[in-house]
């Protein structure tokens, strides 16, 4: 299951344990909770700041640290046997902020990147309403991911980059060529991971193809436990 949030608001992460004809049974014991933040371990739950809801149901509620991509993973056992199940969490920056983009939508100013253009790529795009009016004010956010790929020869790449379509419905925001982030699109649902390509130009839509989606839509997760008879 995935689900997206926002950065700095507070999450509960609820766990539903169901056996085949739909009905709620207890685990043996609090299940262990761990988290992940891009891959790597973040922390382990105390049990006992898991709530033991109702038959079935378990939460705890907690606060992401950055703006990422996490899985929270559990692990408990019903009748001796081991279960686990995970779920996705994406955390995004409020996309309400304020845009670094000019009023027609093209990031602020027309000088030439420090880095040089030769090592970033310009992110194109236009946006239409449904009666095919242009749309003003679709933000569009790239927040880099904490990997390898952040670290370039000439420095390190930690700040993320936000642009808004202007009165023309364009939109154009310029990345660094190389690096591994997130990047979503305001009243789109569209959150992907991408990796921004070694080309000058490219157009929103195929780096959005480029990307994993991390929002399908999914059953709630409810853990089923085969039925026995």
């Amino acid at each position: 299951m995935s689900t997206e949030r926002t950065y700095g608001e507070e999450i509960t992460t609820t766990l539903t344990i169901v056996d085949e004809d739909d009905a709620a049974v207890d685990a043996d014991d609090t299940p262990e909770v761990t988290i992940y933040i891009q891959g790597e371990f973040y922390e382990s739950i105390d049990q006992g700041d898991i709530t033991h809801q109702s038959t079935g149901v378990y939460s705890f509620t907690w606060t992401p640290i950055a703006v990422a991509t996490y899985v929270i993973h559990w692990e408990f056992e019903v009748g001796q046997e081991e279960y686990e199940d995970d779920e996705v969490l994406v955390v995004v920056s409020d996309i309400t902020g304020t845009s670094d983009s000019s009023e027609d939508g093209t990031p602020g100013g027309d000088d030439e990147p420090d880095i040089g253009e030769d090592n970033t790529c310009t992110v194109t795009a236009t946006f239409y309403d449904g009666s095919g009016d242009y749309m003003e004010g679709v933000y569009v956010r790239f927040t880099p991911l904490k990997s390898d790929d952040s670290f370039l020869d000439s420095g390190t790449v930690v700040m993320e980059v936000t642009a808004s379509s202007g009165s023309d419905g364009s939109l154009s925001l310029v990345l660094v060529r190389g690096v591994k982030g997130m990047i979503s699109v305001s009243g789109l649902g569209i959150v992907r991971e991408v990796e921004v390509p070694n080309v000058a130009t490219v157009s929103l839509r195929d780096l959005v193809d480029l990307g994993e989606d991390l929002l399908t839509v999914q059953r709630p997760q409810f853990k089923r436990l085969p039925r026995r008879s």
